[in-house]
């Protein structure tokens, strides 16, 4: 399947939406996760240890995901990701020291990495691999556009509010859109594909 074949299929954007929205929403909170965990009584050396959890969930939700993108639909683990990204961002706005903040990193890590490990199972499965580094650099052109803006609506938001609390409640309609969507769009025929 050509790049532009695949891109007409509604279940390309629904895979896509979510590594870019993981992409936009997980970056801007590590960029100012420091800022934002310390608003929330945490310490600079406990916020920046944060990362710690974040990334030791996304390593078990990337094998978790690719051991179960061949028994699970990929539209539950598309729904999975984005519910742990929107649990993160909620989370975010209430999360304290402690066990607390072990969590919100953790769903957090967890999304980023489902979504990752399911965008590399998943077009190789349903658009084959002839064209498959043109289809994956149009996902990977997108998520980087999308890492890019993501710190900078949280700076502006909270140059404006003195706080991430709003922006924060603002974002929480884009995974949960995600999620509703994929409950909907089916993937591709699965056919024959030669490299």
């Amino acid at each position: 399947v050509r790049r532009g074949e695949a891109m007409r299929h509604p279940f390309f954007w629904v895979v896509t939406g979510g590594v870019a929205t993981c992409g936009l929403l997980g970056t801007a909170v590590n960029f100012h996760q420091i800022s934002l965990l310390a608003a929330r009584g945490l310490s600079t050396a406990e916020a920046a240890a944060n990362f710690i959890p974040q990334t030791v969930a996304a390593l078990v939700a990337t094998l978790a995901t690719g051991m179960l993108a061949d028994r699970v639909r990929h539209r539950w683990l598309i729904i999975a990701a984005m519910a742990s990204l929107a649990g993160g961002l909620a989370w975010a706005t209430q999360v304290t020291p402690g066990i607390s903040a072990v969590l919100f990193g953790a769903l957090i890590g967890a999304a980023g990495g489902s979504m990752r490990a399911l965008e590399a199972a998943t077009f190789p499965r349903y658009f084959g691999t002839r064209h498959i580094g043109s289809i994956r650099g149009m996902v990977a052109a997108l998520s980087v556009a999308s890492t890019a803006f993501g710190p900078l609506l949280y700076a502006a938001a909270h140059s404006a509010t003195g706080g991430y609390t709003s922006v924060l409640w603002a974002s929480l309609p884009l995974p949960l859109l995600i999620a509703a969507v994929a409950l909907f769009v089916r993937p591709p025929r699965l056919r024959e594909h030669h490299p």
